[in-house]
């Protein structure tokens, strides 16, 4: 599972920012690694998008989910047959575009 790795006034916590910013390029470092060595795993990461937990104060809202609700997200996306390979996920599609391919061509 992977989140947002911009700031915005909701949320802003520079080192947890940088960590999952590292965390997506991997996922996209991977993801064409294996692709190029026809290795058979695949890789994705997932934003299931804000997730209401006693962690944040069990915040509510129009863009905060239940566990269940960000729970099919991530189960609709591991279940709907298509190959993420390297990508990082909303529920909507694609939502951080991280090319690595250009560090294979050496």
């Amino acid at each position: 599972m992977s989140i947002p790795t911009v700031a915005s006034d909701f949320f802003a916590p520079f080192a947890y920012m940088t960590s999952k910013a590292s965390l997506n390029s991997m996922i996209a470092a991977f993801g064409a690694y294996y692709t190029k060595n026809n290795i058979s795993v695949e890789i994705f990461g997932v934003m299931p998008g804000g997730i209401t937990t006693d962690l944040n104060g069990n915040m509510t809202g129009s863009f905060m989910k239940t566990l269940p609700q960000g729970g099919k997200v991530i189960v609709d996306l591991l279940t709907d047959g298509k190959h993420h390979q390297g990508k990082v996920l909303n529920e909507y599609g694609v939502a951080m575009d991280y090319e690595a391919n250009y560090l294979l061509k050496a």
